[in-house]
């Protein structure tokens, strides 16, 4: 069986033999779904429905097949037997008199489901009776009419049902037929509801032997604030002509001595007459009328035989019963005020209650979009995203990026002049607008228009896209926000992400509509004024451009003037609209502002900004088409915009230097920069002035003023450069809810691989460290064809259990040996080659990385690691948290050799580590910490250390002891103050007196 199969199929049987051949038949060449588990439970079957049951199983087209045999207890045992047996997260619940005839069922119904979980819980089909006719589409219950299959109106009178009723077909019919909806509750031959609720209700209700227990057992989801619905687009066929027998024993029909059979009978169909005795035709005969196919009988002469008597009547009227007493109401003749009564502020009443009502609405809404969707998915869609200078790069099959003004782009600017590698990276990366019939070279004065200009003379470039759509590099749609608004963002984020995952989707759900646009912004004052108050505006070029509108397009200016004054204006020229009519946008643009740049004759006097007036008046240009285009009756869409205040892009990494290079790479958040210059400076200090020190800083969010201060510190051989992990996130990895992760530095070490792809071998530290030696002499070690240098990590040799939990049990680590990864000397080439990153990508959620980054590195380099001398990290903190928390000394648990490499790495360490709990900053009379404090005070960041100063006594002291004693006291008091215990008080006192005089022992040795 699968162990995590997503949908579980549930077949009850019971005398199917004629049926399930072609319900498996039928089941595989409609089924394209692969995760799924099929339980199937035998009734007691009486003909030979397990040898065709079996015959499926082992044929192996059907997956994860499971027969269970059951002795004739009827179809509630064998459906709760195989609905308690499922694993999956939804089941789909079979008959065996009814097949599948609808292709992709399963991902239909799952298309459905998710468009709202919290609230779905059933989804029927439409189900046909094999000879054509309408069997259901859904139940219905909670209504005058009662319990009846939807779609049917009862021919008796209301309130005068019995259980033989009869119906016929609704008025409404061919108006819900093929219409999605939500019902009461559903018909139980393939339908689909999610196992948990179904676990909740307790599964099918064992009190119906037989029929009307789906609509029971559906109808209780409501119970749970699950609704049901009818998915017209899965088709069923129920084979009542094929079916067998499924009353339990308990209900098995009887027999009687005293039943009349016909002895003589003709029945006439057609043109002949079957003249019958005791059924069987002795003679035909020909009539004249054709269309007569109705029985005639003419004896009513019968005689005495045994016969079945249906027990239909008898397990109707108890199913009826036992509804009317569990749910306290009739379902054949109900009474909607009791109803309302009882089942107030449930979902039971969702056709009644207008929020619920709602609710279902919403959802069968979003279904049509859905589809919408799905139609419009085949339509070429491309939007332009205007750039004019590097920054985060949004492109795929409809995101086209365009460089504005590529014309233009050497020379200075408002943004002033772009370097020859930025250059390089627009010509890589996009399309220009500079290229066939173009304007790139007014792109000063025209803006985005430049991009729009070449999209509409070059569209075939583009390959004539049915719709086309314009949005900015640091402003555009947010498609997926209920509530419309502005949003201003500072920089990527969770919630920016968010907002535009699944794009392709929404782009297309919009594609229904004459015209999508940004939302509209409120002004305070009116457009015209508004406009004309801006200190960026020159007053008379609005004028002007009033006057071209009231000349050219004299029947558009009263919609002018209304748009102008009032105070809702449309910005940013952000559309999606039909080729068709961007065409016609395009040519209404165009034909108006080169009107007016022609008419503007002191371009010469004018700063970067006012140049731009016609980029400005655009707006109120496309502001005004949007106006005619309401008038004209067009439906017109908004959605939210989303404007980035900072979004530069990352730039690979290269070595800077020429020769003598020594790369290091260095991990830091912006909360921890003034640490990091501490590192910088020892490195400086350190450093030998024949060498060119290239250092990477990997990091988020390190503010510009800071980077300076960094900056500032640097000769001539050292560089230092930023790269920001988040950027790298976005360039390079897929979206996903762990994002944020990569701002922890104990991460980053993974992708220095594809990070320093350009380099050879780099060192690698983070800010915790300082080194009191050059630390370009490390680089010349030989790493013997392995990935990694690192140093042992002495603290595993503490933990016997932790240390079995490495090398044994949870992550098999054959070496008895754990490394820091803290400090390392990385071969780029082999880290690459042996595709680490991906590993960790497809294989470890982010959460987990951060959480044990130790052991997954340990784990993923286990067989490309070798070690290096400890006196490249000596671990300042290791022996004061030892004796705090072990309580013995550092060469009880070391080998001899360990323990000398350890005392030498202390005696004269080339790089010094301080962990987080042991740092200069909260214990400045350790060892080692003032040679911390010497360099930072060389740095610009000495004063903030001092402001946030604040020294914490060092683990062990007299008072910490002492306290921790009378703390251990008073809690016996409290552990054991019961009568019962109170007499182990002393014997627990005497323990913990015993317990602090060896701690204060052990802490003299120490001190010595």
């Amino acid at each position: 069986m699968n162990k995590n199969p997503l949908i579980s199929f549930i077949l009850p049987n019971y005398n199917n033999e004629h049926v399930l051949d072609l319900f498996f038949e039928k089941f595989i060449f409609h089924n394209t779904y692969d995760n799924y588990e099929f339980i199937i439970v035998d009734d007691g079957s009486e003909d030979n429905s397990l040898e065709v049951l079996y015959k499926w199983k082992n044929s192996g087209k059907i997956k994860n097949m499971l027969i269970i045999k059951e002795p004739h207890l009827g179809i509630i045992n064998a459906l709760n037997k195989a609905l308690f047996l499922t694993k999956g997260e939804f089941i789909i619940r079979c008959d065996g008199d009814a097949t599948i005839e609808t292709s992709s069922f399963v991902e239909k119904f799952l298309e459905f489901y998710y468009i709202n979980p919290e609230k779905i819980g059933v989804i029927t089909s439409k189900v046909i009776a094999d000879n054509g006719w309408l069997h259901a589409l859904g139940r219905s219950v909670i209504s005058v009419n009662g319990l009846l299959d939807r779609g049917k109106i009862p021919t008796e009178v209301i309130g005068n049902r019995k259980w033989d009723f009869a119906t016929s077909v609704s008025k409404n019919f061919e108006s819900i037929v093929n219409i999605p909806a939500e019902v009461d509750t559903a018909l139980g031959v393939f339908t689909f509801f999610d196992r948990e609720t179904a676990i909740k209700i307790g599964g099918f209700d064992k009190n119906y032997p037989l029929w009307i227990e789906d609509d029971d057992f559906f109808l209780s989801f409501r119970l749970y604030n699950k609704k049901c619905f009818y998915l017209p687009n899965i088709e069923i066929c129920h084979r009542f002509s094929l079916r067998g027998n499924r009353n339990p024993n308990a209900w098995k029909r009887k027999k009687t001595f005293f039943t009349f059979k016909w002895l003589y009978r003709k029945n006439i169909k057609g043109d002949n007459t079957y003249h019958k005795l005791f059924n069987i035709t002795f003679l035909k005969t020909k009539i004249d009328n054709q269309n007569d196919v109705k029985q005639y009988y003419i004896f009513n002469l019968k005689v005495l035989s045994l016969k079945y008597i249906s027990w239909r009547s008898q397990i109707l009227q108890n199913n009826y019963l036992y509804w009317n007493q569990k749910w306290g109401f009739n379902c054949l003749n109900p009474d909607l005020n009791l109803i309302k009564q009882k089942y107030k502020n449930t979902e039971i009443l969702w056709s009644y209650d207008n929020n619920s009502f709602n609710i279902g609405v919403d959802i069968l809404n979003k279904y049509h979009n859905l589809k919408n969707t799905k139609n419009n998915s085949n339509k070429k869609t491309k939007i332009l995203l205007a750039y004019h200078k590097p920054a985060v790069l949004f492109k795929d099959n409809i995101l086209t990026p365009i460089h504005l003004g590529r014309s233009l782009a050497t020379k200075a600017s408002k943004d002033g002049e772009i370097s020859k590698e930025d250059f390089e990276w627009m010509r890589e990366n996009m399309i220009g607008d500079d290229t066939g019939d173009n304007i790139s070279h007014l792109n000063r004065y025209f803006c985005e228009l430049t991009g729009m200009y070449w999209a509409w003379k070059n569209y075939d470039k583009l390959g004539n896209p049915d719709y086309i759509g314009f949005m900015h590099y640091r402003r555009f749609f947010i498609f997926n926000q209920p509530k419309k608004c502005w949003n201003i963002f500072d920089k990527y984020s969770h919630e920016l992400i968010q907002s535009t995952a699944n794009y392709h989707e929404q782009i297309f759900s919009c594609l229904h509509n004459d015209i999508t646009v940004a939302l509209p912004g409120l002004l305070p004052e009116n457009i015209e004024k508004q406009y004309k108050m801006h200190a960026f505006h020159i007053s008379k070029d609005f004028d002007l451009f009033k006057k071209i509108i009231q000349q050219e397009y004299p029947q558009y200016y009263d919609i002018l003037e209304e748009y102008i004054q009032g105070h809702k204006a449309y910005f940013a020229n952000m559309f999606i609209m039909n080729k068709e009519l961007f065409f016609r946008y395009c040519d209404f643009m165009f034909s108006i502002v080169f009107k007016l740049h022609d008419s503007i004759e002191d371009y010469d006097k004018r700063n970067y900004q006012q140049i731009r007036a016609i980029g400005y008046l655009s707006e109120t240009i496309t502001g005004l088409f949007y106006k005619i285009l309401e008038k004209e009756k067009l439906k017109i869409e908004t959605l939210s915009l989303g404007i980035m205040m900072k979004n530069e892009v990352q730039k690979d990494i290269y070595p800077i230097f020429d020769k003598n290079s020594i790369p290091v790479v260095i991990s830091c958040v912006h909360q921890e920069v003034k640490y990091l210059s501490v590192t910088l400076q020892s490195i400086i200090e350190n450093s030998n002035f024949t060498n060119n020190y290239d250092i990477i800083v990997l990091n988020n969010e390190i503010d510009d003023l800071d980077k300076k201060r960094l900056l500032s510190m640097c000769p001539n051989n050292i560089s230092i450069r930023f790269f920001d992990m988040f950027l790298f996130k976005i360039q390079n990895l897929s979206y996903n809810d762990n994002f944020f992760h990569y701002f922890y530095p104990v991460v980053h070490k993974f992708f220095i691989g594809k990070i320093m792809h350009c380099y050879c071998k780099v060192i690698y530290l983070t800010d915790q460290s300082i080194c009191v030696r050059d630390i370009a002499e490390l680089l010349s070690f030989n790493l013997n064809g392995n990935t990694l240098g690192a140093i042992e990590d002495l603290s595993i040799k503490f933990n016997y259990w932790e240390r079995e939990r490495y090398n044994k049990n949870e992550w098999k680590l054959q070496k008895k040996s754990k490394f820091n990864g803290d400090f390392l000397l990385i071969d780029i080439e082999k880290m690459n080659s042996n595709s680490y990153l991906n590993k960790v990508i497809k294989y470890i959620p982010l959460s987990k990385l951060v959480k044990d980054h130790e052991k997954y590195f340990n784990y993923m380099f286990r067989n490309n690691i070798i070690k290096l001398d400890m006196r490249w990290n000596y671990n300042v903190g290791l022996e004061h948290t030892l004796l705090y928390k072990k309580q013995f000394l550092l060469e009880a648990v070391l080998s001899h050799e360990e323990f000398q490499e350890y005392k030498k790495s202390k005696e004269d360490p080339y790089v010094i580590y301080y962990s987080t709990q042991i740092n200069p900053w909260n214990y400045p009379e350790l060892l080692y910490c003032d040679v911390w404090w010497k360099y930072a005070r060389k740095t610009l960041f000495y004063e903030q250390f001092l402001s946030n100063f604040n020294v914490v006594k060092l683990y062990g002291a007299d008072l910490r002891i002492k306290n921790h004693l009378s703390y251990k006291i008073g809690q016996i008091f409290i552990n054991y103050r019961s009568k019962k215990n109170i007499l182990k008080i002393p014997y627990k006192i005497i323990a913990t007196i015993s317990e602090h005089n060896k701690n204060r022992k052990i802490y003299k040795i120490m001190c010595d």
